[in-house]
């Protein structure tokens, strides 16, 4: 296995759990990103990535669309990029 951090590990193991089995997500899911450092805006922006790929990734294969060439090169790039800054969640309610 990979030498992760502490909130990596915490992550993946959460984005794992939201993706495989979502109706045995519990509280102390949440709590185990609180006690790996994560705070509330990290906890909602994995939750809302985690849903988002899912999303994207059920409305395309029930449409039949083919993935285009360089699909998780550019996922993996978002994800580095806004994603990871937030920013594309939290400008919005920044100094409010």
């Amino acid at each position: 296995m990979m030498d992760l951090d502490v909130e990596t590990r915490a992550m993946l193991d959460y984005a794992t759990k939201l993706t495989v089995e979502p109706d045995g997500m519990v509280e102390s899911d949440v709590q185990a990103l609180k006690d790996a450092g994560l705070g509330e805006d990290k906890i909602l922006a994995v939750a809302l990535i985690v849903c988002l790929y899912a999303f994207m990734t059920r409305l395309t294969s029930g449409l039949g669309v083919e993935h285009r060439p360089g699909r998780l090169e550019q996922l993996e790039g978002w994800l580095t990029g806004p994603a990871r800054n937030n920013e594309w969640l939290l400008d919005e309610f920044a100094d409010k």
